[in-house]
């Protein structure tokens, strides 16, 4: 898998999402499905005082951490918006080597 051609893939399903509307946060989840062997990505957006509106965006058919960091690290230089980790309590990043996510979730 190409790091590159799957950044891209992400970013074309965000960029008609992301409307930049006044008073609306904006933010990326990537949830671990050890059951599938993958990351699931959703795009999630919140007007003020409106449900969570959440959008999945992207599926990485593998659950190789070191390919997902790499990801995540091109991710981050193209956006801006901040991640959510939900499934991965007591994980670590392989180069960094710090926790990916400090406590549970309330959907875990």
């Amino acid at each position: 898998m190409d790091k590159n051609k799957e950044v891209e893939r992400i970013m074309a399903k965000i960029d008609p999402l992301f409307k930049r509307l006044m008073h609306t946060r904006y933010w990326l989840q990537i949830a671990n499905n050890p059951y599938d062997h993958c990351y699931d990505f959703f795009f999630n957006s919140q007007r003020r005082r409106e449900p969570v509106r959440s959008v999945a965006i992207y599926t990485c058919k593998t659950d190789d951490l070191a390919f997902l960091e790499a990801l995540v690290d091109k991710l981050t230089t193209k956006t801006k918006l901040s991640i959510v980790y939900v499934g991965f309590v007591d994980q670590r990043w392989l180069g960094k080597r710090t926790r990916i996510q400090r406590r549970p979730d309330h959907l875990e």
